[in-house]
């Protein structure tokens, strides 16, 4: 996989923005994202906001945010692309996904290239692939989820050097690196 240069411009929002996208499913844990922000509600009011952009179980979704009275935490956005992921991936601090299973999703690779510090679920390649640019945790475990989620929103310090090691991470993702591996196979098979 690989990513296209960011059009980097951060944006402060005021409050601590975490941004999550994917099908909005079981399987990407975005319900168990839901139970913790609605645990937590009275901790995050007016310090947090998470913005969903995704497809997939989106009434649901809707459903989950209103009856657990996070709508002004809890911002929908639909299916993003383009200029609208760019101005989220601009606005955001970190980049949350709490999957089950997963492949490697563009999405995280995206949010390092944009400086958010990822919060991952330690299934699949995750760890392997952001390596030292965030936070992990066991994804069925609600409580594990808010524990990074605290420790992400409270150290800038953390934060700083988690970007600093997106970048570096970053990389090894871009066209030129994919190429040039590329042109390598190609060359060892000659």
């Amino acid at each position: 996989n690989v990513i296209s240069a960011p059009r980097v411009h951060k944006q402060q929002t005021g409050y601590f923005t975490l941004l999550f996208l994917g099908l909005l499913g079981k399987n990407k844990g975005i319900y168990d994202l839901l139970e913790c922000i609605r645990d937590h509600k009275v901790e995050f009011q007016g310090k947090l906001k998470l913005y969903i952009g995704g497809n997939g179980e989106i009434e649901h979704v809707k459903q989950l945010i209103k009856e657990y009275g996070i709508a002004d935490i809890t911002i929908f956005e639909g299916w993003v692309s383009g200029d609208k992921k760019i101005e989220l991936l601009n606005k955001s601090d970190a980049y949350i996904l709490p999957s089950y299973k997963e492949g490697l999703p563009i999405s995280i690779l995206e949010a390092m290239s944009y400086g958010c510090p990822v919060v991952l679920s330690n299934t699949s390649c995750f760890p392997e692939i952001a390596q030292k640019a965030g936070l992990y945790f066991d994804p069925t475990e609600i409580d594990d989820i808010h524990e990074k989620m605290k420790i992400m929103t409270g150290d800038v310090a953390l934060r700083h050097y988690y970007i600093e090691e997106g970048y570096k991470r970053i990389k090894s993702f871009s066209w030129e690196k994919c190429a040039q591996q590329h042109i390598e196979v190609y060359k060892s098979l000659l």
